[in-house]
Order: structure tokens, then C-alpha cells, then sequence
């Protein structure tokens, strides 16, 4: 499945699952984050987050959506970086119509 699909996925489960402002965000990347709370979402993290939110990717898309939102290249996903990648932007929205 095409990363910006997962992606999408995620946000429309996210939303779905009350997931709309930051607080709720938050909430979702606190439980995301639950396994060290380092305030970074590692690999293994993002994968089980996803599950249980009922996104059934494979460890390998997990890994590389992960990568695609690591804007840092730090190997971990922060808060700022999981709230930018979630909430839509006009230019991801253009990205989608077109793909």
C-alpha cells in the first residue's frame, strides 16, 4: 500500500476515534509512546500504535511511514513531527488528488 494511503488511514482512524485537536493528539502519542515514555515514538512503538488503533500494516510499511514523518532522521518520531505529519496540509491535500 502506497505510504500516503497509510498515512491517510491513520488520520481518518484517528479522527474517527475522537483524535481531532492537539490534546487529543497528544493523548494518541502519549499511548503511542507507552512502551518507555521517551516522548519519541520508536519503531516498535509506531507498529503497535497502529495496531491497536485497528491500522493493520505490515512492520515494513510501519517502518517506512515512520521514516516518512522523521523529519529529523533521529529514528524516532517526536511530537511536533507527529502532529504535522497528522494534521493535512494544502499542500499533502494537492499531494492526495493527485496520487
Amino acid at each position: 500500500m502506497p505510504l500516503i494511503l497509510v498515512l491517510e488511514k491513520v488520520r481518518q482512524q484517528l479522527h474517527a476515534r475522537g483524535a481531532r485537536t492537539i490534546r487529543g493528539l497528544g493523548r494518541t502519542f502519549r499511548n503511542f509512546d507507552s512502551f518507555d515514555g521517551n516522548k519519541k515514538i520508536d519503531s516498535q512503538e509506531f507498529f503497535s500504535g497502529l495496531r491497536e488503533i485497528q491500522i493493520n500494516v505490515t512492520q515494513a510499511e510501519a517502518d517506512a511511514l515512520l521514516a516518512l514523518l522523521d523529519t529529523d532522521k533521529d529514528g524516532h518520531v517526536n511530537f511536533d513531527e507527529f502532529l504535522v505529519a497528522i494534521r493535512v496540509s494544502p499542500l499533502l491535500s494537492s499531494a492526495l488528488l493527485l496520487a
